[in-house]
């Protein structure tokens, strides 16, 4: 068996964190098991986390973490945020009986 290109690897990966898709829909898309795409997609986030290592950064203090969310209170009104995900649809489900849908 052929080893999986590092072109093919990375368009797979941005593409499950661009659109969300299951491995079990990639699979068709790229004909690659679901159960190996699922080691690609970890591999390779880690790979670009550590290429960009120097451009993303993480506060390491808490006062750091303090700072960005008194920042995000400024400016968008949420207390106790420090950050947003964009690009991701995230299922939540209400409690039983809250009234809401």
């Amino acid at each position: 068996r052929k080893a999986i290109a590092p072109g093919e690897r990375l368009a797979l990966t941005l593409r499950f964190l661009a659109t969300g898709e299951t491995f079990e829909s990639l699979k068709f898309l790229y004909r690659i098991p679901a159960q190996t795409i699922g080691g690609i997609v970890p591999e390779t986030c880690h790979a670009i986390a550590t290429v960009l290592q120097d451009h993303l950064k993480v506060p390491s203090t808490e006062s750091q973490w303090n700072e960005i969310a008194s920042d995000f209170l400024m400016k968008w009104n949420f207390n106790h945020c420090i950050g947003a995900l964009d690009g991701k649809h995230v299922l939540i489900r209400p409690p039983a009986n809250s009234g809401s849908y």
